[in-house]
Protein backbone atom coordinates (compact mmCIF):
# COMPACT_ATOMS: atom_id res chain seq x y z
CA UNK A 1 0.00 0.00 0.00
CA UNK A 2 1.39 3.40 -0.89
CA UNK A 3 1.41 6.14 1.74
CA UNK A 4 -1.46 8.66 1.64
CA UNK A 5 -1.45 10.98 -1.37
CA UNK A 6 1.10 8.82 -3.22
CA UNK A 7 0.10 7.05 -6.42
CA UNK A 8 0.71 3.30 -6.57
CA UNK A 9 3.90 2.25 -8.35
CA UNK A 10 3.68 0.64 -11.75
CA UNK A 11 5.00 -2.92 -12.00
CA UNK A 12 8.52 -2.01 -13.15
CA UNK A 13 8.95 0.67 -10.47
CA UNK A 14 7.56 -1.68 -7.81
CA UNK A 15 9.99 -4.42 -8.85
CA UNK A 16 12.91 -1.96 -8.71
CA UNK A 17 11.76 -0.68 -5.31
CA UNK A 18 11.56 -4.20 -3.89
CA UNK A 19 14.90 -5.15 -5.43
CA UNK A 20 16.69 -2.20 -3.79
CA UNK A 21 14.83 -2.77 -0.53
CA UNK A 22 15.51 -6.51 -0.40
CA UNK A 23 19.19 -6.08 -1.16
CA UNK A 24 19.52 -3.17 1.27
CA UNK A 25 17.85 -4.97 4.14
CA UNK A 26 18.94 -8.56 3.56
CA UNK A 27 22.20 -8.81 1.59
CA UNK A 28 24.56 -7.80 4.38
CA UNK A 29 26.53 -5.71 1.89
CA UNK A 30 27.28 -2.12 2.89
CA UNK A 31 26.90 -0.90 -0.72
CA UNK A 32 23.36 -2.35 -0.89
CA UNK A 33 22.50 -0.81 2.49
CA UNK A 34 23.83 2.56 1.29
CA UNK A 35 21.74 2.37 -1.92
CA UNK A 36 18.62 1.60 0.10
CA UNK A 37 19.35 4.49 2.47
CA UNK A 38 19.89 6.81 -0.52
CA UNK A 39 16.50 5.74 -1.89
CA UNK A 40 14.94 6.60 1.50
CA UNK A 41 16.51 10.06 1.31
CA UNK A 42 14.94 10.52 -2.12
CA UNK A 43 11.55 9.48 -0.80
CA UNK A 44 11.93 11.85 2.15
CA UNK A 45 12.59 14.73 -0.21
CA UNK A 46 9.77 13.90 -2.64
CA UNK A 47 6.83 12.49 -0.68
CA UNK A 48 3.85 14.68 0.24
CA UNK A 49 4.50 13.77 3.90
CA UNK A 50 8.27 13.46 4.35
CA UNK A 51 7.71 12.35 7.96
CA UNK A 52 5.55 9.36 7.08
CA UNK A 53 6.41 6.23 9.09
CA UNK A 54 7.49 4.60 5.82
CA UNK A 55 10.44 7.04 5.96
CA UNK A 56 11.08 7.49 9.68
CA UNK A 57 10.93 3.89 10.86
CA UNK A 58 13.25 2.43 8.16
CA UNK A 59 15.71 5.26 8.84
CA UNK A 60 16.04 4.01 12.43
CA UNK A 61 15.97 0.32 11.55
CA UNK A 62 18.64 0.68 8.86
CA UNK A 63 20.85 2.84 11.06
CA UNK A 64 20.57 5.75 8.64
CA UNK A 65 21.64 8.18 11.35
CA UNK A 66 21.53 11.43 9.41
CA UNK A 67 18.06 10.85 7.99
CA UNK A 68 16.69 9.55 11.29
CA UNK A 69 17.95 12.56 13.21
CA UNK A 70 16.71 14.94 10.49
CA UNK A 71 13.21 13.46 10.45
CA UNK A 72 12.83 13.28 14.24
CA UNK A 73 14.36 16.75 14.74
CA UNK A 74 11.78 18.23 12.42
CA UNK A 75 8.69 16.29 13.46
CA UNK A 76 7.80 13.80 16.15
CA UNK A 77 4.22 12.58 16.12
CA UNK A 78 2.37 9.44 17.23
CA UNK A 79 2.69 7.73 13.86
CA UNK A 80 6.49 7.77 13.94
CA UNK A 81 7.06 7.23 17.68
CA UNK A 82 7.50 3.48 17.13
CA UNK A 83 10.66 4.18 15.17
CA UNK A 84 12.06 6.48 17.84
CA UNK A 85 11.34 3.89 20.52
CA UNK A 86 13.17 1.33 18.38
CA UNK A 87 16.45 3.12 19.09
CA UNK A 88 16.68 1.15 22.32
CA UNK A 89 16.68 -2.27 20.68
CA UNK A 90 20.27 -3.39 21.11
CA UNK A 91 21.15 -4.44 17.57
CA UNK A 92 23.89 -3.13 15.30
CA UNK A 93 21.65 -1.30 12.85
CA UNK A 94 19.80 0.80 15.45
CA UNK A 95 22.96 1.23 17.51
CA UNK A 96 24.49 3.02 14.50
CA UNK A 97 22.17 5.91 15.30
CA UNK A 98 22.97 6.21 19.01
CA UNK A 99 26.71 5.83 18.31
CA UNK A 100 26.66 8.63 15.73
CA UNK A 101 28.84 11.59 16.81
CA UNK A 102 25.88 14.01 16.57
CA UNK A 103 23.42 11.80 18.44
CA UNK A 104 23.76 13.46 21.85
CA UNK A 105 23.21 16.92 20.32
CA UNK A 106 20.12 15.53 18.59
CA UNK A 107 18.94 13.91 21.83
CA UNK A 108 19.34 17.18 23.66
CA UNK A 109 17.48 19.18 20.98
CA UNK A 110 14.43 16.93 21.13
CA UNK A 111 14.37 16.69 24.94
CA UNK A 112 15.72 13.19 25.54
CA UNK A 113 18.71 14.34 27.60
CA UNK A 114 16.49 16.38 29.89
CA UNK A 115 14.27 13.33 30.44
CA UNK A 116 17.27 11.06 31.10
CA UNK A 117 18.73 13.54 33.58
CA UNK A 118 15.42 13.61 35.40
CA UNK A 119 14.38 9.94 35.21
CA UNK A 120 17.65 8.09 34.67
CA UNK A 121 19.90 7.12 31.82
CA UNK A 122 19.26 4.06 29.67
CA UNK A 123 21.10 0.74 29.63
CA UNK A 124 22.58 1.55 26.21
CA UNK A 125 23.65 5.02 27.40
CA UNK A 126 24.17 4.66 31.17
CA UNK A 127 25.76 8.11 31.60
CA UNK A 128 26.07 11.26 29.54
CA UNK A 129 28.98 10.42 27.20
CA UNK A 130 29.75 14.11 26.82
CA UNK A 131 30.77 14.34 30.48
CA UNK A 132 31.92 10.79 31.23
Amino acid sequence: MPPPDVAPLDEAARDAYFDITTRGVCSGKEADRAAYCKMREGLHSSMPDPYDPSISIPAIWMGHSELAMKVYSERIHPANMYGLASLWINIDSTNRVIRHPDFMNFAERIGMVEAWERFGWLDLIPVDPRTA
